[in-house]
């Protein structure tokens, strides 16, 4: 994704901010299961915008850690922010898309091949990035967020009725 012309801080700044409000929604989505305990916990980030820390969840049940909510970068190839969510069986990448990117390339200064990088991309937001080559993502909600859950702990995240 292409940044606009913002300083490096002012970048890094964005990113903390949707950071903590994708921070804020997980723990509304994961409030309804009284089984889960939810901690804070601060990750230590070094990316172009340089060494920061920014923070991060651990969801455990029974004493058990479940799975880690982990800033990765505040800016990579494609997006602006990534976060992963790891458990014991997996991970699950989780990036800040503003538009479905695109790659593309050129011969002697002329277009010759041009894509998206990101299929299923339908407004800005966080979303999960699938394992699969045609590189779908599924905007980032209080389901994708369980499916995210079980995906990476095979721990069904409890739903109030």
């Amino acid at each position: 994704m292409e940044q606009p012309n913002l300083s490096e801080a002012a970048l890094g700044e964005r990113f903390l901010g949707r950071l903590g409000s994708f921070l804020a929604k997980a723990r509304l989505w994961l409030a309804t299961d009284t089984r889960m305990s939810i901690a804070e916990r601060e990750y230590q980030i070094e990316d172009p915008f340089g060494r920061y820390e920014a923070p991060g969840l651990e969801l455990s049940a029974a004493g058990h850690l479940i799975a880690s909510i982990i800033p990765v970068a505040g800016v990579v190839i494609g997006a602006e922010g990534r976060i992963d969510v790891k458990g014991p069986l997996d991970e699950a990448p989780i990036l800040y898309l503003s538009g479905p990117g695109y790659m593309g390339a050129t011969i002697n200064g002329i277009p010759s091949f041009s894509q998206e990088l990101f299929r299923g991309f339908t407004q800005p937001g966080w979303y999960w990035l699938s394992n699969t080559p045609s590189r779908e993502v599924r905007l980032v909600d209080h389901e994708a967020f369980r499916a995210i859950v079980v995906a990476v702990s095979d721990y069904e995240v409890a739903v109030q009725s």
